[in-house]
């Protein structure tokens, strides 16, 4: 039993680097989203995108090579994209001063 449990935390010990990685990936995506929404902000265009959406979750749908369902990573990435979108409107209200 011993010998499972070295190989469970080895597993483990790899799952947490990889979860490091995704986070600092997630966060340079954030810093790209933000990039996006100055610049909607200064054409006046809307933070939502359903266009842009759907060409996203088709895109990773596309690279998905398993074995998580091409349902399972749109899933997902929908939540990314939700998450994205609260972040750009959070970031633009910031940045928007506020009349008397």
């Amino acid at each position: 039993m011993n010998d499972h449990k070295k190989e469970i935390s080895r597993w483990r010990s790899r799952i947490d680097k990889i979860d490091l990685t995704v986070v600092r990936l997630l966060n340079k995506r954030a810093q790209c989203v933000d990039k996006i929404g100055r610049i909607k902000k200064q054409i006046g265009i809307n933070v939502y995108s359903p266009k842009r959406e759907k060409e996203v979750l088709q895109n990773v749908s596309a690279v998905n090579p398993g074995p998580f369902s091409r349902g399972a990573v749109q899933r997902i990435y929908s939540c990314v994209i939700h998450e994205s979108r609260n972040f750009e409107h959070v970031k633009q209200k910031k940045k928007t001063p506020k009349r008397k």
